[in-house]
Order: C-alpha cells, then structure tokens, then sequence
C-alpha cells in the first residue's frame, strides 16, 4: 500500500480500521455504527450465530470460555488493536467464546452479513491458484 492511500485523517481510533486505505475506509464508513458499550454488557453467547462485528475504539471487550459449571475463564482481552468477530473472516458464523464488555467505552460496529459480503469480493481475501 503506498502512502498516497493511506488515510490522511482516520475514521476512528480502531488501529484495523485505521491502517485501511481510505478508499476501503469510505466503502465501509456508512455501514458502520457507532455505539456506547457498557460494562458487563453482552456482546455475543459462545456457538451463536454472530449479528455484529466490533472494532473498539476505547472500550475493552473480553472474551470467556464457559465452564460447564457457570464459571468463565478469560482467553482474550480486545481493545483498540483488535477487531471483536475474527470468526466471521473465517467464514464461520460463530463465536467459540462469550464476548463481553470489561471496559465501558467507544467501539464501531458492523452486521455480520454485509461484512461478510465485502469480504467475498475484496481482492486482499481471493484467492487465484
């Protein structure tokens, strides 16, 4: 990527997003939503289908691996450098794990289902062998 298409001003906080080109920046600017996360808020249940991907901005999200006695342990922590929904790149339509809020804060979020479009037509996610 040459530094003419790199964003002069960034979309958000989110380090992913922020390293996009602009032009992938515009084309998924009016698909994604701004929204206050809360801590303790549930952001997906682990083996459901995921609606949203997040790209935080300053909130934190952790991710849990349930128990099957009710207790969690926490296997990842996602913040501004990370995206929230990784499955979904991997043509997968759920989370192994439950998403939740550890940090209240900023995040970007987009459905799952547009995403997943984008992604079938990007060149960067083709492959020609």
């Amino acid at each position: 990527m040459s530094t003419s298409e790199r964003p002069q001003t960034q979309v958000c906080e989110n380090q992913i997003l922020a390293a996009l080109p602009r032009s992938e920046q515009q084309r998924l600017l009016p698909r994604l939503e701004r929204v206050a996360l809360r801590t303790g808020q549930q952001l997906s249940e682990a083996g459901e289908p995921l609606r949203h991907v997040y790209s935080p901005e300053s909130a934190l999200t952790s991710l849990l691996s349930m128990n099957d006695d009710g207790t969690s342990v926490e296997v990842r922590l996602v913040g501004s450098e990370g995206l929230l929904g990784i499955p979904v790149f991997l043509r997968s339509g759920t989370m192994p794990y439950r998403a939740t809020v550890r940090l209240a804060g900023a995040a970007h979020r987009m459905t799952s289902e547009p995403l997943k479009k984008e992604l079938t037509d990007a060149v960067l996610f083709t492959t020609s062998c």
